[in-house]
């Protein structure tokens, strides 16, 4: 696994552990943040925030990593196209043999 996309992978745990680990920390009453319970209020936050980490993750991989990914992407690509025209080839020969 290269650096970018493992540096990724750790940006995307964080909305993941603040919203399901860090909950019974945050779970109180008061204060009241913007007339919501602060545990109402760190779920509405994280929800916020989600998609900019995510984005970040995102960009953040794609600097480090370049056209890696892409190229990855390319070769499964190909090895599904290998493998649909092997069965096209299967299918041609079991019809001749037929």
């Amino acid at each position: 696994m290269s650096q970018g996309r493992r540096l990724a992978l750790l940006l995307g745990f964080i909305p993941f552990l603040t919203l399901v680990f860090a909950l019974p920390l945050v779970n109180r009453l008061e204060p009241v943040i913007i007339g919501l319970p602060f545990i109402l209020f760190w779920i509405v936050l994280w929800v916020f925030l989600t998609p900019f980490i995510l984005m970040a993750a995102y960009q953040i991989e794609k600097r480090i990593n370049g056209d890696e990914g892409q190229k990855e992407v390319d070769k499964e690509k190909k090895k599904v196209k290998d493998k649909e025209k092997d069965k096209g080839n299967e299918k041609e020969k079991e019809k001749e043999g037929a």
